[in-house]
């Protein structure tokens, strides 16, 4: 199980430092601030940076196997948010839809309920969270997204036209 548990967590790490960078890089902070305007989270730029800093830290965590609730909090707060973003482009990922983004949070529901395994430094510092405080994590990082999302409709509604899925805003 250990094994299982490592080589998810390396997965979902390098997925989620790989866009967190990707968001972080100076060659591309502009680009992320306006596609995260054209979607409607404000202030843009902030919101594309905590965006990059949530899964950049996130990914790092699930790397490392530490902090494992953390980071599942972390990467909850932007995964539901992608979710809910990209649900408007339907299911599938090649289309902008949602199906990428729930398997992530799949993935990170797991590693948050099940702990990091032995391979870890979790458990080689004896921190070993368990199940509540990974129910915990991804509790606080889905109410912060809640909270990220209802200030987006907000936005939205004072916009003349408004942009609803990732596809409209590329377009």
């Amino acid at each position: 199980m250990d094994t299982g548990l490592f080589l998810l967590r390396v997965a979902v790490g390098v997925a989620l430092l790989a866009q967190g960078v990707g968001k972080l890089r100076p060659a591309n902070r502009a680009g992320a601030a306006g596609y995260f305007g054209g979607l409607g989270f404000e202030p843009a730029r902030l919101s594309a940076f905590m965006a990059g800093a949530g899964e950049a830290v996130a990914g790092t965590l699930f790397l490392l196997g530490l902090l494992t609730p953390l980071g599942a909090a972390a990467a909850a707060g932007v995964l539901v948010a992608a979710v809910a973003v990209s649900g408007a482009n339907g299911w599938s990922a090649t289309k902008g839809g949602a199906e990428y983004p729930v398997v992530l949070l799949g993935a990170v529901a797991a590693l948050a309920i099940t702990g990091a395994g032995e391979w870890s430094l979790d458990h080689a510092t004896g921190i070993d969270p368990g199940v509540g405080e990974g129910i915990a994590g991804l509790a606080a990082g889905t109410a912060a997204s809640l909270v990220l999302l209802a200030r987006r409709a907000g936005v939205l509604r004072r916009r003349p036209h408004a942009v609803d899925s990732p596809s409209e805003v590329a377009a």
